[in-house]
């Protein structure tokens, strides 16, 4: 049947590096401990230096005690807080000019050791290194030397260097300051000058006597005008309204109409003469007609009223037009008087504009020229006591022990490197040695399925009781892994009559025999009637497992065709027997390719349901490769830490080529599984014989 897929091996198998180092700890430790000894040995003979430390203070807000501000010296960096200042103070103390200036206070003490020269102070550079406090505004100035003497002198020599240099530059940055505000004060007077002579000037120039009352007067001007003119427009339009509704009606000749609209006296008066005249002439002409005397009188005076009125309206309307025009004149000329006005106040405007900036440039210069005279004033005292924003904490104190070789750091890097390296070793050894350590290493190798591992056997048991332990302790974890392959072996097993297996190793001493017997136990226990064939004509083990004779087996078998009842062997496992290999025979190879092998592995076939045939190594000899094809199939013991891989493999190999059906492979002497042993407590013993007699 085919094979099941196996899962993806893990990226990284803890079991497995376990596995590799427990191999090579022979090969680690060595080199651990060599690596250590190297590490003492060169520490031992290494140079000692000593370190000498000198700390100072950074104190930002001092030389501020007379003045408000700060003086900055006018550079590219000036004076900075902080820590981009802190950083720029460190570089100054290590720079050549402080280490010079070290150098030649250290060789008047005396000191001959440094010269001052290139690579004297080259070398100062690399033994000087300053730097921060953690969390404080301290720096830590260090010297590195071999006498602690002058580690001490050299540190507290940077340190004074430093505040001398850093007083002295505070200092010159106060006089340079003074310098130029004085320089600086001579500028601004005379631009307050030419700022002065250029405002009278323009003042004369314009006949500006006071140029703020000019332009309010202008504005009152303006605004009175603006205010008439908006008066003189409203009584325009008015009048224009009522004359162009007065001369409609008096083109349609409706002046009586007219005559009631103005409000004029005479009219009036006419007006009511009119309706009075009109009444009368109405009562004549009812009483006598209009043919009578009187009603011609009346109506005849009353044609010369209406004629009056008529005049009147007309003279009105006239006076209407008349005064209709003359608020149209008054606007235009109002109008352009604004205008000009306006003119005057725009122009107004822009002497005010030029006034007012002369005046702030007067202004400007004055208040700058009093600035610098003050600023002068602070300066001078300033530079008089100029304090240093540098503190000496602690001078430096000739070091008891050296810093340089650090024994604590050299022992522990040593240790370090001597376990990385001894690990890097192992590992390239493992990889050299082609050993197998762990299942997955099987299957990588040989790409076949481990149908199971079986565990390390107590090391308390003798050569002879191995083999038996799984029968004699069924309920073992041993036990329990034979009866794992078995179900592995059935699940791959073809078909469901009896199945005829062999089992073979790579190499001699993997524990094919010890697999077989605790194989064959495990298919017993099942009620399963099995059998063990001894093959290996070379080596043959089975009999002296069970503790019998060599006396007939196989080999009797296949040459004088003795019958398999005649050679049979029962063991204490009421369904488990055997057959020995019998005696030797120099055509073993040929007999057990031979087809009375095969009638015989029928024969087998028919009494039993479980055949396992014990071969040579098929990775050694030849033996087991002529009988492969006849069998069901073939399992192959690999036994841990034992056979090189590439054996095993080679061994894979043969078989294939022999036309073997290789099932699977059991992964013998595998440590045992740590989980199996604390979980599985009360599912399977791990008793251990003393004296047990074995059975036969």
């Amino acid at each position: 049947m085919p094979r099941s897929p196996r899962p993806a091996a893990p990226v990284f198998d803890l079991q497995r590096v376990r596995d590799v180092l427990v191999a090579q700890k022979v090969v680690i430790l060595a080199f651990t401990l060599a690596a250590l000894a190297a590490g003492v040995g060169a520490t031992a003979v290494a140079t000692r230096w000593y370190t000498a430390v000198a700390v100072i203070q950074f104190l930002p807000r001092a030389g501020q005690e007379v003045t408000a501000a700060e003086v900055l010296k006018l550079d590219d960096g000036g004076y900075m807080e902080g820590r981009d200042r802190a950083r720029t103070q460190i570089q100054i103390i290590q720079s050549r000019g402080v280490r010079e200036e070290a150098v030649r206070r250290y060789r008047s003490r005396g000191h001959t050791d440094l010269q001052l020269t290139a690579e004297s102070l080259e070398w100062l550079g690399r033994h000087l290194t300053a730097g921060p406090r953690e969390d404080t505004q301290l720096v830590e100035i260090r010297v590195e030397h071999r006498n602690p003497e002058s580690a001490a002198l050299l540190a507290n020599l940077v340190a004074q260097v430093y505040y001398e240099a850093n007083l002295d530059f505070r200092r010159n940055a106060a006089r340079e300051t003074q310098g130029w505000i004085t320089e600086q004060a001579k500028v601004s007077e005379g631009r307050l000058e030419q700022a002065n002579a250029a405002l009278l000037a323009f003042k004369a120039a314009n006949g500006l006597v006071d140029a703020e009352a000019d332009q309010d007067d202008i504005s009152a001007r303006l605004a009175a005008l603006q205010q008439a003119l908006g008066a003189a427009t409203t009584d325009r339009v008015l009048v224009g309204s009522q004359l162009a509704e007065h001369e409609r009606l008096l083109a349609m000749g409706a002046t009586d109409v007219l005559a009631g609209m103005f409000d004029d006296l005479s009219l009036a008066a006419v007006s009511r003469e009119q309706a009075e005249l009109r009444t009368r002439a109405a009562e004549v002409r009812g009483r006598y007609g209009e043919l009578h005397p009187e009603h011609q009188r009346v109506e005849s005076h009353l044609a010369q009223v209406s004629a009056v009125v008529a005049g009147e309206v007309r003279r009105l309307v006239d006076a209407e037009r008349s005064r209709y025009q003359a608020l149209q004149r008054q606007e235009q000329r109002l109008g352009a008087e604004l205008d000009t006005v306006k003119g005057l106040l725009l122009q107004q405007q822009r002497l005010r504009d030029e006034y007012d900036r002369l005046k702030r440039d007067e202004e400007t210069a004055r208040r700058l020229v009093g600035s610098l005279g003050d600023r002068g004033v602070e300066v001078d005292l300033q530079a008089q006591t100029q304090l240093s924003d540098v503190r000496i904490v602690d001078l430096a104190l000739p070091p008891e022990d050296p810093s340089k070789p650090n024994v604590p750091i050299n022992l522990a890097l040593s240790l370090v490197m001597g376990l990385a390296g001894g690990l890097a070793l192992a590992l390239f050894r493992h990889q050299q040695s082609d050993v197998l350590l762990t299942a997955q290493d099987v299957e990588d190798r040989t790409d076949l399925p481990v149908l199971g591992a079986i565990p390390l056997l107590p090391n308390s048991l003798t050569a002879a009781q191995r083999p038996l332990y799984p029968l004699v302790q069924p309920h073992s974890l041993t036990a329990e892994a034979f009866r794992a392959v078995r179900a592995m072996i059935q699940h791959h097993a073809p078909g469901d009559d009896a199945l005829c297996l062999m089992v073979t190793s790579g190499i001699a001493g993997e524990g094919k025999t010890t697999s077989i017997v605790g194989l064959g136990a495990a298919f017993a226990r099942m009620g399963l009637r099995t059998i063990i064939v001894d093959a290996d004509l070379r080596r043959p083990r089975v009999h002296e497992v069970f503790s019998e004779a060599l006396g007939q087996g196989l080999s009797e078998m296949l040459s004088a065709g003795l019958d398999p009842l005649q050679v049979l062997r029962k063991t204490r496992e009421p369904n488990l027997s055997f057959i020995s290999a019998g005696q030797e025979n120099v055509d073993s190879v040929e007999l057990l390719a031979s087809h009375k092998m095969e009638r015989l592995l029928d024969e087998l076939r028919a009494g039993f349901q479980i055949v396992l045939v014990d071969t040579p190594p098929a990775g050694v000899v030849a033996d087991a490769l002529g009988m492969a094809p006849l069998l069901d199939g073939v399992v192959l013991v690999v036994r841990r830490d034992h056979a090189p891989g590439r054996v095993v493999v080679e061994a894979v190999q043969r078989l294939r080529q022999a036309e073997a059906r290789v099932i699977g492979t059991v992964f013998n002497a595998s440590p045992p599984n740590r989980d199996a042993l604390r979980y599985g407590k009360g599912y399977y013993t791990e008793a251990r014989p003393q004296g047990r007699r074995q059975p036969g």
